[in-house]
């Protein structure tokens, strides 16, 4: 047989039970270099506001209601107004933004 179980966790991320104290492998936990990063790259119009470069492994980006929508497993990170005139490019791992 296997090990008592002694003790039950829940990772406050992906919900999973852990037992005994074992680590949880959802991609939240993973080590970076397994993960694959999605960049973007938030450009406003000189004097909008100030770049951002925002990174998560779960990053997606979606446009509704004149919006672009930049979003993690947890929600919603950045939302960008249409009508700002910023530019919003993806940027690859192997890649670097251009100045």
């Amino acid at each position: 047989m296997g090990d008592p179980i002694h003790s039950v966790e829940q990772c406050p991320h992906c919900k999973k039970r852990l037992l005994n104290g074992a680590k949880c492998d959802c991609t939240w936990h993973a080590p970076s270099q397994n993960r694959q990063t999605t960049s973007y790259l938030i450009r406003y119009p000189k004097g909008q506001g100030e770049d951002v470069l925002v990174e998560d492994a779960s990053l997606t980006l979606d446009v509704a209601n004149g919006w672009a929508v930049l979003a993690d497993q947890r929600g919603t990170c950045i939302a960008v107004p249409a009508h700002s005139g910023a530019t919003i490019t993806r940027i690859d791992q192997d890649q670097q933004p251009e100045e």
